[in-house]
């Protein structure tokens, strides 16, 4: 999770391809399914969410599903998984999300200003924030003597977030090994 153009997606593809284990899910199209067969947002639904996501992830041990928006969501799904889950959170400055944005809608060939894009992406912030994104942030906690959170932060260059993206992946490796 993180704010609006922080660099989530663009992580998730970018682990799932260097790693064997990984698979990246969205939230949204597990959400589609599960919510079909739940009618509410409780911990059934989020029980059958799981199981959705599981039968979604090709048999790979590492699912990482963007974008988690709720902080109540979170908390169940912890609930649920207990050490299994762990919350990424990516962020990055106003500017840098601003600006990586416009390149890209301009490489995509979209005709925007960049005061369009400051305006859009703030627009989204808002609406993040009233979810719970900053709780979501403030989730960083040792849950069970485990780290349950891990916040990266993506105001660097690419080959930057790769190398702090790999350490991530190790230490959940690392962390599923000693569980085994």
């Amino acid at each position: 999770t993180g704010p609006s153009e922080s660099g989530k997606s663009g992580a998730a593809e970018y682990m799932e391809k260097k790693y064997p284990n990984v698979k990246h899910l969205k939230m949204r199209d597990i959400i589609k399914v599960a919510d079909s067969k739940v009618e509410d947002d409780t911990e059934q639904f989020w029980k059958e969410y799981i199981n959705v996501a599981m039968q979604m992830s090709e048999g790979k041990s590492i699912i990482i599903m963007d974008t988690l928006r709720k902080p109540k969501s979170a908390l169940i799904l912890s609930e649920i998984l207990n050490e299994k889950m762990k919350i990424l959170y990516i962020e990055a400055s106003l500017k840098n999300r601003v600006i990586r944005e416009y390149k890209k809608l301009k490489q995509e060939g979209i005709e925007v200003t960049m005061e369009e894009v400051i305006q859009r992406t703030k627009n989204k912030d808002i609406e993040k924030e009233k979810n719970g994104l900053i709780e979501l942030r403030n989730m960083v906690k040792e849950k069970n003597g485990e780290k349950f959170s891990y916040i990266i932060n993506n105001d660097g260059n690419i080959d930057e977030l790769h190398k702090k993206l790999d350490e991530f992946i190790l230490e959940i490796n690392k962390e599923e090994i000693e569980r085994e």
